[in-house]
């Protein structure tokens, strides 16, 4: 079993390992779906923090860690646009919002 941050070979059979596949099977099935429906617009995955990024640095940083699902980096280079500062936080442009 294989998922894009570690390969696991000869696992002992064992209902945590079966669950573990069950979640990578469900998540891969999820992002095939979205990457069908999104169309030409490339599908890039983050990984998860334990903090909000807060700020065009931490964003800034951020995306240089998205990558491809195949692992490959997207094209770029990819950089946050802020355009409003609240004083707790940065609001990124969202285009189409509103």
């Amino acid at each position: 079993m294989q998922d894009d941050s570690y390969e696991y070979r000869n696992l002992p059979d064992h209902p945590a390992f079966d669950w573990y596949a069950e979640r990578i099977a469900e998540q891969r099935a999820v992002l095939d779906e979205l990457d069908a429906a999104i169309g030409d617009v490339a599908l890039v995955l983050a990984p998860h923090l334990a903090g909000e990024p807060i700020g065009p640095k931490a964003l800034g940083e951020l995306l240089d860690t998205v990558r491809r699902r195949d692992g490959s980096p997207p094209p770029g280079p990819l950089r946050p646009v802020v355009d409003l500062e609240s004083g707790v936080g940065d609001w990124d442009r969202c285009t189409g919002c509103g």
